[in-house]
């Protein structure tokens, strides 16, 4: 992946600039960190094992869904909406779908223990 995008990047940065090994870092951990994020298994972990985290990331998609996510024109009409929008749309709903779960699933085992007593 590195190499695909560092010949990529290189018709617009130049290679041996310190920023340049930069940006290709920082697209590697966003493009691996959104294909993780498109998976509700992921989500189910993160919530399950790092709740910590996942609140903070939950929180900034939330935040992120606030801002205005609008294309306008010069004359500051709005022609559309950024595609992004759907993706971080789909983010929020996983997280809650997990936060949900995982609520079932205390409430049942918490169900369970009362049952042994």
């Amino acid at each position: 992946m590195r190499l695909v995008l560092e010949k990529s990047y290189s018709k617009y940065y130049d290679t041996t600039s310190k920023d340049f090994s930069q940006k290709i870092d920082e697209e590697i951990v966003a493009n691996t960190l959104g294909k993780q994020l498109g998976t509700q298994e992921y989500i189910n972990r993160i919530v399950n094992n790092n709740p910590n985290i996942a609140q903070k990331i939950y929180r900034w998609v939330v935040d992120k869904l606030q801002t205005s996510n609008t294309i306008k024109d010069n004359n500051n009409n709005v022609t559309g909406f950024k595609s992004g929008r759907f993706y971080w749309e789909g983010v929020k709903n996983r997280f809650e779908k997990a936060y949900k779960a995982s609520k079932n699933q205390l409430e049942l085992l918490i169900r369970m223990a009362n049952m042994k007593l």
